[in-house]
């Protein structure tokens, strides 16, 4: 997968849906993972965002498959 030009057109923050779509698991999944502290995130109201920047930084760093034990892992 080439995260790079998956994200060249999304915005600069992202929400829980964006990364679940280029990821291809649930919104949920990746809001488990900003509540654990796996993603860097903050709450804008009720909602998740994330800085493009440090996704794109934290996938670098983890495979499909590190990123798949962490959401089973519940």
């Amino acid at each position: 997968m080439n995260i790079t030009e998956n994200t060249s057109r999304m915005p600069k923050i992202l929400k829980s849906s964006d990364i679940s779509r280029l990821l291809e698991v649930s919104p949920d999944d990746i809001t488990l993972l900003a509540r654990r502290g796996y993603l860097r995130g903050f709450k804008s109201g009720r909602q998740w965002r994330f800085k493009k920047r440090y996704i794109l930084s934290w996938l670098k760093n983890h495979s499909m498959d590190d990123i798949l034990s962490l959401i089973k892992a519940r």
